[in-house]
């Protein structure tokens, strides 16, 4: 099969997110079958004009969202996705910038609630906190929006979208002091003994905060791809919490196919899903990966998200 993808050499799109996106646009469509071979770096690198590392770049990208799968010494391959499901968005405008710095100590924090205090920009935090002082002294009284303030909402849901391709409007969004202060809420809404499907293994202060507001907690097997189907329509409970970008502790990503059944799951069953997308905004090479609310167009999608890892837990 000859694939061959165009790439606008004058965008100011990136090379490597022009293939990356016309293959996932491809696939998911099923231009690109399951199992099809797709060409070696070296192949499209002479067709396109572009470096092998850009291609490479691409394939990373698709392999950890589960469009395509690495062969060692063999290639990379299509995967299944279901042709008429709704394609993630082609690719962001605007992605986070990764911070890299030198560690002088010989000792490495990898604890994953702390980050490093040497990096956090304390002077342009204060000239903002200050100017924020001048322009809303007035309601600094106040008690404030209870949702959170509508400023700070707007933000996020544009912070949102354009990082992790989230769509919302501002008077969704709920503002609250930690993620587990906002599972309390959630739990507020729902009744004693409700059926709450929970990765195992899970993030376990997200897992206490349930016990603590009476739930019936369940727990649902993940392996390498995600939460397994299969145990979640055999246990079929009420929500199900996962965390699909980065699945606490294992690190797993969780893949297209398996985001399309649970998505499909939560539509069939009438449900939701808890997406708790705790550092999505962290990766060591490629994009983030897409967000699952931005895949759903069911609205079948409870986003978390969190500061504590791009700013500070405080």
């Amino acid at each position: 099969m000859d694939i061959t993808p165009f790439l606008d050499k004058k965008s100011k799109t990136p090379l490597y997110e022009q293939l990356y996106a016309f293959f996932k646009q491809e696939i998911s469509h099923a231009r690109i079958t399951k199992g099809t071979k797709l060409p070696s770096k070296r192949r499209l690198s002479g067709l396109l004009g572009v470096s092998t590392a850009t291609i490479e770049r691409a394939y990373e990208q698709l392999t950890a969202e589960g469009y395509v799968k690495s062969k060692p010494k063999i290639g990379w391959f299509a995967a299944e996705v279901e042709a008429d499901f709704p394609a993630a968005p082609a690719h962001f405008q605007q992605s986070m910038q990764q911070a890299l710095h030198k560690e002088s100590a010989p000792a490495i924090d990898f604890h994953q609630g702390n980050v490093d205090p040497a990096n956090f920009p304390f002077n342009a935090w204060r000239k903002s906190i200050v100017k924020s002082l001048d322009r809303y002294s007035k309601s600094f009284h106040t008690s404030g929006d209870p949702q959170g303030e509508p400023e700070l909402r707007q933000m996020i849901a544009r912070f949102v979208r354009l990082s992790r391709g989230v769509h919302c409007e501002p008077g969704q969004i709920v503002i609250g002091a930690g993620t587990t202060a906002l599972l309390q809420i959630l739990c507020l809404t729902l009744d004693p003994g409700t059926k709450i499907g929970f990765e195992e293994p899970g993030f376990h202060r997200s897992r206490r905060m349930f016990e603590a507001n009476h739930m019936n907690v369940i727990p649902i097997c993940t392996d390498e791809e995600g939460v397994l189907p299969d145990e979640l329509k055999r246990q079929n409970p009420y929500l199900m919490y996962t965390t699909p970008s980065h699945q606490f502790p294992l690190g797993s990503i969780m893949t297209i196919t398996r985001r399309q059944e649970l998505l499909a799951w939560a539509k069939e069953a009438n449900t939701f899903i808890i997406e708790d997308d705790y550092d999505g905004e962290f990766r060591y090479s490629g994009q983030p990966i897409p967000s699952l609310q931005g895949l759903d167009p069911n609205g079948r999608v409870i986003y978390l998200g969190t500061f504590s890892k791009s700013l500070l837990p405080s």
